[in-house]
């Protein structure tokens, strides 16, 4: 039994390796900060909807307080005219919309609540990200001049390569 367990795991240790040489390593590099990048832009669109929101409901307070007033103002009118009949009519609809409001602002301080925790990873995901830009550039770069070592200057023709060749030739010859 141990020695399928070694054969396995050299079949799938050699498995790997054909993998790993297969992947591009900056390739992946790129992609992973590509992924990462649009994970940020996704966030900060959600932000964007939940400020939307924010704003709709802050509007929306607006409105319901507008019209507490003017309730207010037509129960001074009832009262004003003994239409106590009419009055809790009034009455009812500033309840409803009392509790509208406690509904409404309730809603706002959970928004608030979401988008301040949304803004808070937005700002430490955005600084990780420029960390991990910083690096990828560094080792892209390093990779980048390894490449240009490895490979013969720019420029060299074949027709230069056989020049150099006689004259190396030519000199040995002359020693």
């Amino acid at each position: 039994m141990a020695i399928i367990t070694r054969l396995s795991r050299l079949f799938q240790a050699d498995a790997h390796a054909v993998l790993d040489l297969l992947e591009e390593p900056d390739v992946l590099l790129r992609h992973s900060v590509r992924e990462m990048e649009q994970a940020v832009a996704d966030e900060a669109a959600a932000i964007k909807r939940l400020r939307g929101q924010r704003q709709r409901t802050s509007n929306q307070l607006t409105e319901l307080r507008s019209a507490v007033e003017q309730t207010d103002q037509e129960l001074d009118l009832c009262f004003a005219n003994d239409k106590d009949e009419l009055a809790r009519t009034f009455v009812r609809r500033k309840l409803e919309l009392a509790a509208s409001i406690r509904t409404v602002e309730q809603r706002g301080q959970e928004l608030e609540r979401r988008l301040e925790d949304r803004e808070a990873s937005h700002r430490v995901n955005q600084a990780r990200l420029d960390g991990i830009r910083e690096k990828a550039e560094l080792v892209l770069d390093r990779g980048a001049e390894s490449v240009d070592r490895a490979s013969p200057p720019a420029g060299v023709s074949e027709e230069d390569v056989e020049v150099a060749l006689l004259r190396e030739k030519q000199r040995r010859a002359a020693k």
